[in-house]
């Protein structure tokens, strides 16, 4: 668990704004797995080993499967998976993606790629980074 509750466990991760919950859960053969979660969070799954039910759903590793309005997240798999899963209260910002970028505007999203081809996206240039301190000095 990285972020947010997990029965008497909390994350070491906290943000008040957002109450993300961030847990890796390894399922067993046949073991199901539940976890509440507050009216109105998004929240999805993503399953990295094998492949997991929700909701009478399968879905496969590599897959990601956003989860609809709900008070609880029910995950079932009959051969044993591990997956991420990742809920918090929605911010209400839009949201544009393009490529890798991901920002609130499709101005931001052409001024990302218009940084990366002109080289002033990262403060170095990949070739003069000694290490990956440098980067945040």
């Amino acid at each position: 668990m990285l972020s947010g509750p997990y029965g008497p466990s909390r994350g070491p991760v906290a943000d008040p704004l957002t109450d993300v919950r961030y847990l890796d859960v390894g399922l067993g053969p046949g073991t199901p797995f539940e976890l509440p979660i507050p009216n109105g969070y998004t929240a999805f799954l993503y399953p990295f080993e094998g492949e997991i039910q929700v909701g009478g759903t399968p879905v496969r590793s590599d897959e990601l499967a956003v989860l609809g309005e709900g008070d609880r997240i029910a995950v079932e798999s009959e051969s044993g998976a591990r997956l991420l899963l990742v809920a918090g209260r929605p911010i209400g910002e839009p949201i544009v993606q393009h490529g890798p970028f991901v920002m609130n505007t499709r101005e931001e999203i052409e001024r990302a790629f218009a940084d990366y081809r002109d080289g002033s996206l990262a403060r170095y240039a990949p070739e003069r980074v000694e290490s990956p301190t440098e980067l945040f000095r």
